[in-house]
């Protein structure tokens, strides 16, 4: 599925408090698997371990 075209998106909520529809949403490439991505909302960052 790299580079393919493909994102992933993340989505946090927490009861009574805020809803972050894209907390954290980038490309599937090979350069993204191995960097990492910052959140905007209640993730703080998100890094994808390659197999």
């Amino acid at each position: 599925k790299l580079d393919k075209g493909y994102k992933i998106r993340f989505e946090t909520a927490v009861e009574d408090q805020e809803y972050f529809a894209d907390d954290v949403q980038f490309e599937l490439t090979s350069e993204s698997v191995k960097s990492k991505v910052e959140g905007k909302g209640f993730i703080r960052y998100i890094r994808l371990m390659p197999q």
